[in-house]
């Protein structure tokens, strides 16, 4: 599993947090201040890919200005999500 990826140049770390999903109630995260991925160390498989690819879209959205434009969280979460799974589900990332 990759401990960082390049988005448009930005060197984003991933980290791998144990009972992330204990403690904040979320499979990962993308810290757009800080500009790394947050991931619970207990993922594997098809879970593991589809919550990095939702994470990565967040960070394509805020690398690319859209979120900087307004798009709202709901309406990213929404497209993270969808994307996600349409990646996982096509290219059998396991």
């Amino acid at each position: 599993m990759k401990k960082h990826l390049t988005i448009f140049g930005k060197h984003v770390p991933i980290v791998r947090t144990k009972d992330l999903l204990k403690t904040h109630e979320a499979f990962a995260m993308f810290h757009r201040d800080k500009f790394f991925i947050e991931i619970d160390s207990s993922l594997t498989g098809n879970i593991y890919y589809q919550t990095i690819c939702h994470e990565i879209i967040h960070a394509v959205v805020q690398r690319c200005g859209i979120y900087q434009a307004g798009l709202s969280h709901e309406l990213e979460e929404v497209l993270a999500e969808q994307i996600s799974v349409a990646i996982v589900e096509n290219f059998k990332l396991k």
